[in-house]
């Protein structure tokens, strides 16, 4: 009788540490998602509209020409000649900022159709670092070339991204619009000041509003899709 009661008294107190533990491992996953819930509550998106530093064109026909004062861009090609366009944007985000979804929007007029094509523009990144007010066909600045004429080589720019989307808004008149993720994630890792796009195109030739457009409607917009606070 005596060993039974012992017996007893030992399972007895086994239970109570296995409910001791299996309480302590409930209170610390309540306070796991309390605190998963915190973090969740201090992260914040929101959209921000860098502002545009200058944007310019470069062109095959006019390949030692800088073109920083102009109105316009130009972006894609015809039978003499092709276009690219760089514009640039401010980067001020915070350390703690990141970026969900970029878009870089531009209103554009078809200035000329090949026969038989449907034009299309593509966005890319610039690596070298070019001088504003110099930046030709043939040169980033007064002194030194790009790798090869027009940007055109990877040293000078990144991939080209998927084309862009065209929506048409009036007579021959388009607002074009560049997913540039990859581009504005990509300078932030590389710590960039400026967010810098090199535009170009095919099958056609376009006539963009630039900084200095008198229809403020139609200057180049980026917009940024930002989670500022605590990463997950």
């Amino acid at each position: 009788m005596l060993y039974a009661t012992e017996k007893h008294r030992a399972v007895t107190a086994i239970l109570l540490v296995f409910m001791f533990i299996f309480a302590e491992l409930l209170i610390y996953d309540g306070d796991s998602k309390i605190e998963f819930e915190d973090r969740e509550i201090s992260n914040t998106i929101s959209t921000q509209q860098p502002s545009q530093l200058m944007d310019t064109y470069i062109s095959e026909l006019d390949p030692n020409i800088n073109f920083e004062n102009s109105n316009h861009i130009y972006i894609g090609n015809n039978q003499a000649q092709e276009n690219r366009s760089i514009l640039k944007f401010s980067n001020n985000l915070q350390n703690n900022d990141s970026v969900i979804h970029a878009s870089l929007t531009i209103t554009c007029e078809n200035w000329f159709g090949n026969t038989g094509y449907t034009p299309v523009l593509f966005a890319a990144g610039i690596k070298s670092s070019y001088t504003d007010d110099e930046v030709t066909w043939n040169n980033i600045d007064n002194n030194i070339a790009w790798s090869l004429p027009g940007a055109k080589s990877l040293l000078d720019r990144t991939h080209w991204e998927v084309k862009a989307d065209m929506s048409l808004i009036g007579t021959n008149v388009y607002e074009v619009t560049f997913n540039v993720t990859n581009i504005v994630q990509n300078d932030i890792i590389n710590a960039q000041s400026n967010f810098d796009f090199l535009l170009s195109g095919m099958g056609g030739h376009y006539r963009c509003a630039g900084e200095g457009n008198q229809t403020q409607s139609f200057n180049p917009i980026l917009e940024l899709e930002v989670m500022s606070g605590t990463s997950l």
